[in-house]
């Protein structure tokens, strides 16, 4: 059976919103505050399964820095890091966009045209959550997020479809996991992320057969967010072999552990050129060297 998704709710966000100044979602009639209530249905429920795939063992006792979200789309989402530099997140937002913030927090975009709109929220533990509403076949393709890094900063696609976010030191801030998109059926459709420059680009594949709208869904991750903190050193290793934090997680979960040298594990699996061997600090838990092949 074909899952079902209450993506109507979500679809419909853009065409509400198109005759209404930016208010509070209180401040709307009931119907619209409950489209909103569902789009937080919707991410809740997606969230939900997300955590499941990663296991609290997993996750970092380390707090995050808050994320923020702004009122323009050039600025929508605002990453602060450790040594005070931030990332500013960009959503792609319609022409003459307006922002309008549910009762959850969660932060809309929609302008005159209503062929998409766009939406960022905040999850637990630092991370958010950025959405594209696609109302009609004739919306763009190609969604383009811009992040202002800092000096030195640099995204480095992945081969799982994700991407790394690195400092100017090299550190790895953050990840954006592989995206996703299903029509107003659940039905999933082909979709990608790439990197061009300081952006990501998602591009979404519609056909006959979609049924729209359609939610789009590219996600960011902070660094402190994996349990096995990732030193610098690993995270260029990671970055140079195309292997995705999730890969790790994987290996460190199912691989064959042995002992290493000093006060270390080694975590093993694949083999030729796809085994990945993962070294972990038994002391503080950091990941300190990844090899593939």
């Amino acid at each position: 059976m074909k899952k079902q998704y209450p993506a109507l709710a979500l679809g419909v966000v853009a065409a509400l919103l198109l005759s209404e100044t930016a208010v509070v979602a209180d401040e709307r009639p009931d119907h619209t505050r409950d489209t909103l209530d569902r789009i937080d249905e919707v991410a809740d429920a997606v969230a939900a399964e997300e955590s499941a795939a990663y296991p609290e063992e997993f996750f970092s006792s380390g707090r995050p820095e808050e994320v923020t979200i702004g009122s323009e789309p050039d600025s929508a989402l605002r990453v602060p890091l450790p040594d005070g530099e931030e990332i500013l997140i960009g959503m792609p937002a319609p022409d003459r966009a307006r922002a309008s913030v549910g009762a959850s927090g969660t932060m809309l975009f929609a302008g005159d045209s209503a062929d998409f709109s766009s939406a960022v929220r905040t999850e637990d533990g630092g991370t958010a959550r950025l959405l594209l509403y696609i109302d009609s076949p004739s919306a763009p393709d190609e969604y383009r997020f811009d992040l202002d890094l800092p000096e030195g900063g640099e995204l480095v696609e992945l081969e799982d479809g994700g991407a790394f976010v690195l400092d100017g030191n090299g550190d790895m801030v953050g990840t954006v996991a592989p995206p996703w998109a299903v029509d107003a059926d659940g039905a999933p459709l082909p979709t990608e992320l790439t990197v061009q420059g300081d952006s990501l680009v998602q591009r979404v594949e519609f056909g006959e057969d979609t049924v729209y709208p359609v939610v789009a869904d590219p996600f960011w991750i902070p660094a402190l967010m994996v349990g096995a903190r990732i030193t610098a050193h690993a995270a260029g290793q990671m970055a140079k072999r195309k292997v995705s934090q999730k890969v790790v997680q994987q290996v460190v979960q199912n691989g064959k552990k042995t002992a290493g040298k000093g006060n270390t594990s080694v975590f093993v699996q694949g083999k030729g050129k796809n085994r990945i061997r993962v070294v972990v600090n038994n002391k503080n838990g950091n990941i300190v060297t990844v090899t593939k092949g």
